[in-house]
């Protein structure tokens, strides 16, 4: 089975080894350059035929784009909601009824290593979509680790409801109207 992949510019790390069908002869291209040694370890791997394509900069690029996607069996398209290439295939591809698997950002998981002191790096990407948050709350879930922005929520319910910035013990906060109103309730000072 010949297999096409696109990608968007923002994805990082990504193991393709987990998205790849195991019965792949044959692997078609067009992702970003810092992407393309993956596939290529992979390619080199598992003997398997892998040639690179550059659809966005293509003399005519609707007939490549038809072209990539008529050449292939199977298209992986990781996508991450703007427009772009990626989004061009996969509307090409969706044309023709081409079978695809398709990954948006957040739908991949990131694997980052802890620095020497815990500290973790969150891809730009993801803090993009979060719209560039500053902090962020870390919950335990079982096994999972959550971490929602702060700034965008009331710190008691969650709730995005219109906030007040309160600063607690020299730490600015955000507060929702009804939980000010119940601490008031308790503490008429605050």
């Amino acid at each position: 089975m010949k297999v096409a992949i696109v990608s968007s510019a923002s994805f990082q790390k990504i193991n393709f080894a987990k998205l790849i069908p195991d019965n792949t002869t044959g692997i078609f291209s067009a992702v970003p350059a810092h992407l393309m040694e993956s596939i290529v370890q992979y390619a080199d791997v598992n003997r398997i035929c892998c040639e690179s394509r550059d659809l966005e900069n293509s003399a005519d690029k609707a007939r490549e784009i038809e072209r990539f996607c008529k050449e292939c069996d199977h298209m992986i398209i990781l996508w991450d909601g703007r427009p772009d290439i990626a989004k061009e295939v996969m509307e090409y591809a969706e044309k023709i009824k081409k079978p695809v698997s398709f990954f948006e950002l957040d739908s991949l998981l990131y694997t980052e290593q802890l620095d020497d002191f815990g500290r973790l790096t969150l891809p730009a990407a993801i803090r993009q979509r979060l719209d560039y948050p500053q902090a962020f709350s870390v919950q335990a879930d079982g096994s999972r680790m959550i971490l929602r922005p702060v700034g965008h929520q009331c710190v008691f319910c969650e709730k995005g409801e219109p906030l007040r910035h309160m600063v607690l013990h020299q730490k600015s906060i955000c507060i929702c109207e009804s939980c000010l109103g119940a601490i008031r309730e308790i503490s008429p000072n605050v």
